[in-house]
């Protein structure tokens, strides 16, 4: 019994300890994202005073100073090591402690209004053993600036602006919110119906690289896909929906050819 004991309990307190640090690594990122936004926060209102303060004819002067100085990489990594605690972060599960976190993705009014705070960042397993390696994740802040509205520069301008879809981790975006890329009509089929049907653009259905595991029971398919699925849950099935102003997407994404014919 005394060598069973001396076998179980290490390997029974190791994977304990590790369930406790995925805890960790969970309020890890919920620390960074809450920083994130309280630095974006802080960030679109030096914005708003620093607008009214200084032409943006006079770009040269204070304001310049403020878009290289104040919003730099070195005052966001400052305030979000304030704001989370630098003591945390050198004892949170981050690869590295405080420093292994890069800000380096961050955009502070490059684009229009726009503050978008990156923080990429590995976390570290309890125990390094082999097969197990630090993962790679990152926190974000996407936000606009309070700097108002500029009466005297919009008087006179009718322009409209239009507004398109974006699903998440797409390289498109779309017209239509009603586009069958990003409205996905799913139903329920027997695994040994996938040989006999077609999607409605006559191509055939093969497993989705995500989801398959023993391919048994029941499958999931779409009228316009070309995978059939295993769970509901997949993310093959789902679409996180974001919208944006269509001159802003055009910039990073391709038009839908679906909906944009």
């Amino acid at each position: 019994m005394t060598v069973e004991a001396a076998i179980v309990l290490p390997v029974f307190l190791f994977f304990f300890l590790n369930v406790l640090w995925i805890i960790e690594i969970y309020r890890l990122h919920s620390t960074l994202l809450f920083s994130l936004r309280e630095v974006g926060r802080e960030l679109s209102v030096y914005a708003y005073a620093y607008d009214k303060i200084v032409q943006e004819e006079e770009d040269s002067g204070l304001e310049a100073l403020m878009e290289n100085a104040a919003f730099s990489y070195l005052y966001v990594k400052g305030r979000v090591e304030e704001q989370a605690g630098m003591d945390y972060l050198d004892t949170s599960p981050l690869a590295g402690g405080s420093q292994g976190i890069s800000y380096l993705d961050s955009s502070i009014l490059q684009q229009g209004d726009i503050i978008d705070l990156t923080a990429s960042y590995a976390v570290a397993p309890f125990v390094k053993i082999a097969g197990f390696y630090p993962a790679l994740c990152y926190s974000r802040y996407y936000g606009r600036a309070w700097t108002g509205y500029d009466v005297e520069k919009g008087a006179g301008e009718e322009t409209e602006v239009i507004y398109v879809y974006v699903a998440e981790n797409a390289k498109v975006y779309h017209i239509e919110r009603s586009c069958t890329h990003i409205t996905l009509s799913v139903r329920q089929i027997a695994l040994e119906e996938t040989e006999k049907i077609k999607n409605q653009y006559g191509e055939k259905y093969t497993p989705c690289e995500i989801c398959i595991t023993d391919g048994k029971g029941s499958i999931y398919i779409t009228s316009t896909g070309n995978r059939y699925h295993q769970s509901l849950e997949c993310s093959g099935l789902k679409r996180t929906i974001m919208v944006m102003p269509r001159p802003e997407a055009e910039k990073h994404y391709k038009m839908c050819q679906r909906c944009g014919k």
